[in-house]
């Protein structure tokens, strides 16, 4: 987490620097109108212009001062609750730490809780989910690293747990959500935690967990759009969102694969290539062809190298224009 922290006095340069000690796991910077320890604030001064490179660049932001200062610096800058970074305000003594902006998807509130922990303050947490002691379905979601499918439709479930226990069904097991939430499909307004596009209720939240891995074969040259045309077929085809795609995977011999590349860096996520002697040590049944064994070295590569990381393989081999996909 990268952490920008402005202050303003001698105090607020005090509780700054008892935060760097505080806090050693994070990335942390630091900013001052005071002319002070140039080995330890940066150059640039508190002011309109670095507000807005901060608010883009960090996940956090720590005021040390007045709130009103926070809440004025960052204002032109607030835009949605799924982009915006934390922000806190804390007193120059240290007494309170206040989270202002993104408590629950920008982890202000749980960033707030631990500082104020760690310096021995008061954290002023006024979301109604918490004070109400109830779960906030968006902060359940970035813990445990699910998208959430529509945020109108989060809010009404936030809303709608300060009222009454909300239902969830899963595809997996979850030990359960917490307070203000029950198991079951009783109910026009519910929680539905999986890969697919399943909608079992009349109004449904879904929870996209990543949690699978797509292997990919191609021919050579296969260009990112092809590539990429094959993988969203796949997924739309078995009713998979695209959100639950955690890698790719393939055989190296396609580590220098430009489109495959392009369309990992496109798609933001990370792929591993695997060996011939790794993937054909992987025990299981899986869609052979001669073709590829005698090019490759390997009978089916997408089936085997999703597998190296997965424990079951949900949609076997389908070609699709010189391209292999497998989930």
């Amino acid at each position: 987490m990268k952490i920008a922290v402005i202050c303003f006095t001698k105090n607020g340069i005090e509780r700054a620097e008892e935060l760097k000690k505080a806090l050693p796991c994070y990335e942390m910077s630091f900013y001052t109108s005071k002319p002070v320890r140039p080995d330890f604030f940066r150059d640039e001064l508190p002011g309109k212009d670095l507000y807005r490179r901060l608010f883009s660049e960090s996940d956090a932001l720590i005021f040390i001062g007045a709130t009103g200062i926070a809440v004025r610096s960052i204002a032109p800058y607030v835009k949605d609750k799924t982009t915006d970074p934390a922000v806190i305000s804390m007193d120059e003594k240290g007494q309170y730490v206040i989270p202002l902006l993104s408590g629950h998807m920008g982890g202000a509130n749980e960033l707030a809780m631990e500082i104020a922990e760690l310096i021995s303050a008061v954290p002023v947490v006024t979301t109604a989910t918490d004070v109400n002691g109830k779960t906030a379905i968006d902060s359940f979601a970035k813990k445990n690293h699910m998208h959430i499918s529509c945020m109108n439709t989060a809010k009404m479930v936030s809303a709608a747990v300060l009222e009454r226990d909300i239902p969830v069904s899963s595809c997996f097991k979850i030990n359960g959500m917490g307070k203000g939430f029950k198991s079951g499909f009783e109910g026009d307004l519910g929680v539905y935690i999986g890969y697919d596009m399943k909608e079992p209720y009349d109004i449904t939240l879904r929870l996209v967990p990543e949690v699978l891995t797509v292997g990919i074969g191609c021919r050579r040259g296969t260009p990112a759009e092809k590539i990429k045309k094959a993988f969203f077929t796949v997924l739309d085809e078995n009713g998979i969102d695209s959100f639950s795609v955690r890698e790719l995977s393939s055989i190296d011999i396609k580590s220098d694969e430009e489109g495959l590349l392009s369309f990992a860096k496109e798609m933001n996520l990370p792929v591993t290539f695997y060996s011939a002697e790794v993937l054909n040590s992987i025990s299981g049944s899986f869609t052979k062809s001669e073709f590829v064994e005698k090019t490759t070295g390997v009978d089916c590569v997408s089936e085997r190298s999703c597998m190296m990381t997965s424990d079951e393989i949900i949609v076997k081999k389908t070609a699709l224009d010189g391209v292999t996909i497998a989930v």
